[in-house]
């Protein structure tokens, strides 16, 4: 059985952005980057991809002590306890060989951004 799929990419390769699609069409100019922040009005979340398990979830909540101490000024120390305290880890993935894991915490419990 062959499959085929396209992909474009443009821009640098970490601050890129791409497509990519499928000829089945289950995927169909679908977005990917190599970004593994993102949030919403409510939430900062970052991802872990990686296996074993635990390796996962220690990348997704090292991204996220690191965005917290870049953009809201807080010690990695004083995040790294903020997450032990309110922060969420979902399990997103298991069926690939890798993991994946969403490390996130409610703005509600952050300062201002600087």
């Amino acid at each position: 059985m062959n499959r085929k799929a396209s992909a474009v990419w443009q821009g640098g390769l970490k601050d890129g952005r791409g497509t990519v699609s499928t000829e089945s069409g289950v995927l169909s100019g679908t977005a990917y980057s190599f970004r593994t922040r993102f949030e919403n009005e409510k939430e900062i979340m970052a991802t872990g991809i990686y296996r074993p398990v635990d390796d996962a979830v220690r990348i997704a909540f090292t991204e996220l002590v690191r965005w917290i101490h870049a953009d809201y000024g807080l010690s990695e120390l004083d995040a790294y306890e903020l997450l032990s305290k309110v922060g969420k880890i979902h399990l997103t993935e298991m069926v690939d060989p890798n993991y994946v894991v969403v490390a996130s915490v409610e703005k509600k419990y952050l300062p201002a951004k600087k």
